[in-house]
């Protein structure tokens, strides 16, 4: 905001220096999680470094303004984008992004942004901070076809596992095709929880109720 931009201005102009991006957090009024957000964007000139030009300098604040403002330039898809991209956001290193590209993979693509915190190390504070850097597009989301997905497939879903796996492998061949998600929750192979959260994934056949 115009309010913590002018904060840190005057905390410059009081004599305070920055010596390293995390000093940002000593400013008063600029919370942990707004720092956090700014720190790869700050640049740390010392005395003994060749002074930047004035248009230098003015392009850094700008971009600091912009990022306090919460108007982001662009958004990186979930859906799309590769583990070196994800890194380049905060708090995202090279276990995460490895571990979020593997989670992609497994469900067959984002739905929800929401679905990252269900990444394991993700934490919930990093999650809302990058929500707001990212989107998704459905374009690339692969289905899941329970009427022909092999076992290794369905159990290998972070959604269903090996055992509901093994009951659908079993349910499919005594019930045959096609299958809906209401079927199979009525005759109790998965619960209404997993249906949910499948749903978006799973194309009903043609003409087919629940």
């Amino acid at each position: 905001t115009g309010r913590q931009a002018a904060t840190l201005i005057n905390y410059r102009n009081s004599g305070a220096r920055f010596r390293r991006p995390e000093d940002i957090e000593r400013v008063y009024g600029i919370d942990s999680l707004t720092a956090m957000r700014l720190m790869p964007y700050i640049i740390i000139v010392h005395a003994d470094m060749a002074v930047k030009p004035e248009y230098e300098e003015k392009r850094h604040v700008t971009a600091i303004e912009s990022d306090l403002s919460g108007h982001e330039t662009s958004l990186l898809d979930i859906n799309r984008c590769t583990a070196w991209e994800l890194e380049q956001l905060p708090g995202i290193g090279p276990v995460l992004s490895v571990r979020i590209i593997r989670y992609r993979r497994l469900l067959g693509g984002f739905v929800s942004k929401g679905q990252l915190n269900e990444v394991y190390g993700l934490d919930t504070s990093v999650v809302r901070l990058i929500s707001e850097r990212v989107t998704l597009t459905f374009d690339s989301v692969a289905p899941l076809m329970l009427d022909s997905a092999s076992f290794g497939v369905l159990a290998r879903h972070p959604y269903l596992g090996y055992e509901t796996a093994r009951v659908i492998t079993r349910y499919r061949a005594l019930a045959g095709v096609p299958l809906t998600l209401g079927a199979m929750v009525r005759d109790r192979v998965i619960t209404a929880e997993q249906a949910g959260r499948l749903a978006p994934y799973v194309m009903p056949p043609p003409g087919s109720a629940g």
